[in-house]
């Protein structure tokens, strides 16, 4: 009843493939219930998460250098937009807290001089 590596690395990856679909259902769920989604934020998301499986199944054996170079070079470039994303993600929202923050301040001063 042992499991040959191969069998155990099929297993994983199919373990995965349903993770990553349950992660598209959240993420699906969540964009529909939200206002204001962030949809790259999400699809880049979901892309890490079904390129980490890809890594994780992969046999390194199989594949030339430049293969793993493009791997590489995709990875960089979903963490490099993930975070960009995000970066640019909050500072849209700051000002509106700061709006937030200076309507309160407002409102404190006006019931304090009144």
């Amino acid at each position: 009843m042992i499991l040959e590596i191969d069998e155990l690395l099929e297993l994983f990856g199919i373990f995965m493939l349903v993770l990553i679909g349950i992660e598209l259902m959240e993420t699906i769920i969540k964009t529909y219930m939200d206002e204001a989604p962030d949809h790259a934020r999400i699809v880049i998301a979901v892309a890490i998460i079904a390129i980490a499986r890809k890594v994780i199944i992969l046999d390194v054996k199989d594949l030339s250098g430049t293969a793993l170079l493009g791997i590489a070079a995709i990875i960089l470039a979903l963490t490099v937009g993930y975070y960009l994303v995000r970066k640019s993600d909050q500072r849209l929202h700051e000002p509106q807290k700061e709006q937030a923050s200076n309507a309160a301040v407002e409102s404190t001063d006006r019931h304090s001089a009144g």
